[in-house]
């Protein structure tokens, strides 16, 4: 038996490989974990069977909800990079539609710089190896407001998504993660 949790999820943009991944996997799976009603209305409308949908909750918000408080206890990841709980932006933005095209990538980043200088408050970009290598190959200059750091481990990246006072992202995980 195959399961799918998160079923139901869609950003209905067919563009991206996870949606079409999102779709096959739930029409494949005998059992559909979906984490919210909306999720399982669209498992319903694509024609999946009532009786392979188990309405779960969202593990993502499980997740931060067991970890917020351990972060915040073990992390010293606001005093490794001097920053102040709600005096900074937090911006992982890494999708390969956006960090391949060097036009994506300068627009997000002066964005950004703008958000940033607009609020008076740093950028901390948390920036993946090939993010990192995208910049030095399109011979992009990051904006002063925007601070590069290496990846992080679940908890620190968790108590900065906790303490920021704004998150910029591509990313639909952390989207959920910081609502």
């Amino acid at each position: 038996a195959l399961g799918h949790i998160e079923a139901g999820l869609r950003s209905f943009d067919r563009d991206m490989p996870e949606e079409i991944n999102r779709i096959l996997t739930d029409h494949a799976s005998d059992h559909l974990f979906a984490p919210t009603e909306e999720s399982a209305d669209l498992l319903r409308d694509e024609g999946i069977d009532e009786s392979r949908i188990h309405m779960t909750g969202n593990t993502i918000v499980d997740a931060v909800e067991a970890n917020r408080s351990i972060a915040a206890d073990r992390s010293i990841v606001l005093d490794e990079y001097d920053l102040t709980s709600g005096d900074f932006i937090l911006m992982p933005a890494n999708r390969d539609e956006n960090v391949d095209n060097r036009d994506r990538l300068v627009n997000i980043l002066t964005g950004t710089d703008h958000i940033a200088s607009e609020l008076e408050q740093p950028v901390v970009y948390p920036i993946h190896p090939r993010t990192r290598t995208r910049l030095a190959e399109f011979d992009v200059t990051v904006p002063d407001t925007i601070r590069l750091i290496e990846p992080l481990d679940f908890l620190d990246f968790l108590r900065l998504e906790d303490t920021a006072s704004l998150v910029i992202t591509d990313s639909g995980g952390v989207q959920e993660e910081t609502c």
